[in-house]
């Protein structure tokens, strides 16, 4: 499920680059749906929580540079 996870951040930031915004939606929505999961994993204490914690930070700064880059907020040498 993390490799999942991590596979739609980088294919989302991979359309990012290439402007092709029904496929970045498409694999923000995977990674949204796979992270609502695993929110219920944790929830459930079937998930540990210090790596609950260390899945939500990636995400979050996953979706934040993927965000930001498609709104050309990110300076393009990054």
């Amino acid at each position: 499920m993390l490799t999942g996870l991590l596979g739609n951040l980088y294919l989302a930031s991979y359309f990012i680059k290439k402007r092709e915004t029904e496929a970045m939606v498409v694999q923000t929505l995977g990674v949204i749906s796979t992270y609502v999961v695993m929110l219920q994993l944790a929830m459930g204490r079937a998930m540990p929580l210090p790596q609950f914690i260390v899945t939500s930070v990636v995400v979050a700064s996953g979706l934040i540079i993927n965000f930001t880059q498609y709104f050309n907020l990110l300076h393009p040498s990054i």
